[in-house]
């Protein structure tokens, strides 16, 4: 993967909806597979060698559970 990309984005779509009922206490990117989280798998996945500044975009709702999760992004 390029190393001139400085930021990556995990957003939740509206896809969230077909993660019901898990997703009534978190974002869709939070919710676990195996060990980790889709989120985190995902970031896994990119393969970066030295690893951007990664963001989360969720729902107004799930904004203060997203906050504590990873605070900073």
């Amino acid at each position: 993967m390029s190393s001139d990309i400085k930021q990556v984005v995990i957003f939740e779509d509206g896809g969230w909806r077909d993660l019901y009922p898990l997703t009534l206490t978190r974002p869709s990117f939070d919710c676990r597979v195996g060990g980790t989280s889709l989120g985190r798998r995902l970031a896994a996945q990119l393969g970066f060698s030295d690893p951007p500044r990664v963001d989360f975009l969720c729902r107004p709702l799930m904004r203060p559970i997203v906050e504590r999760g990873h605070p900073g992004h």
